[in-house]
């Protein structure tokens, strides 16, 4: 389908790329600060993985990620993704595999931020709703069909089979 016909992809959001209101693209450049490192865990459970939805009055409200957060100084990236899991989830988990990592530019904050992915399985103990307002446990295929948070959408691509994420070791 050309351009005109009707047809609208959803627009490609890469590093230094951003989308406005009506899909355009649009170069930005890279703040000077360096990028927030965070992380993000994807939890598998009977082949499904866990989404987060962030609560009202923070920032991305409503928006579905996956769990995980800012890495601290002097802290590893699987050492911050424990520790943000056991403050938003209540649970202890086991850090696995780097699954790879995306970076995207929030307009609003004016920050880059650098999204590092590992793969985490969950420890004993019930799942508790410490930072987010809902948990949902999807199958790879939809992932896509949740509002995700910008950072987020590079590597629920990956995990759908469109591998777009970068590969550096974190």
């Amino acid at each position: 389908m050309g351009v005109g016909d009707g047809y609208r992809r959803r627009p490609r959001i890469e590093q230094n790329l951003w989308a406005d209101h009506r899909g355009w693209l649009e170069m930005r450049p890279s703040t000077k600060s360096p990028p927030v490192r965070v992380t993000a865990a994807i939890i598998r459970r009977s082949g499904a993985v866990l989404l987060a939805r962030r609560p009202p009055g923070v920032h991305l409200e409503g928006r579905w990620e996956f769990p995980g957060g800012k890495i601290e100084p002097g802290e590893t990236p699987q050492d911050c993704l424990a520790r943000e899991l056991r403050e938003e989830l209540g649970v202890s988990a086991t850090i696995g595999a780097f699954l790879g990592a995306s970076r995207y530019r929030y307009l609003e904050t004016d920050r880059d931020i650098e999204l590092l992915a590992f793969e985490a399985e969950l420890g004993p103990g019930e799942l508790q709703l410490l930072s987010h307002d809902a948990l949902v446990w999807v199958a790879p295929a939809e992932l896509l069909d949740f509002e995700l948070a910008p950072a987020d959408i590079p590597i629920a691509e990956r995990l759908v089979g469109t591998d777009r994420v970068a590969d550096p070791e974190p």
